[in-house]
């Protein structure tokens, strides 16, 4: 997905099965281009020379992990793995 106006969506559990559990092929349609975040992301991040080069995320452990083992292969490159907390919680309001 390269589109560049994403937008961030956040839905209840009770909001979310609503939709999954529809058959109208446009909404059908619209959840299959959705990107799932969970409650945290993986990231891989290769360095080379001290210059970060490439950056792998996913919310699959498994994933990140495969390709960071793919990446630290090459003798050049330096290779960290980190997990990172999504907060969508939101304690105020936003103007």
């Amino acid at each position: 997905m390269r589109d560049p106006d994403l937008v961030l969506l956040v839905l209840s559990r009770p909001s979310w099965d609503a939709l999954v559990g529809t058959t109208d092929p446009v909404v059908r349609r619209a959840l299959g281009s959705l990107l799932q975040v969970d409650t945290c992301v993986h990231a891989a991040i290769r360095t080379v020379g001290g210059v970060v080069d490439d950056v792998a995320l996913s919310i699959h452990l498994d994933a990140i992990e495969s390709v960071a083992d793919r990446w630290a292969a090459d003798d050049d490159a330096r290779v960290a793995v980190r997990t990172v907390p999504v907060g969508l919680e939101r304690p105020g309001v936003v103007p």
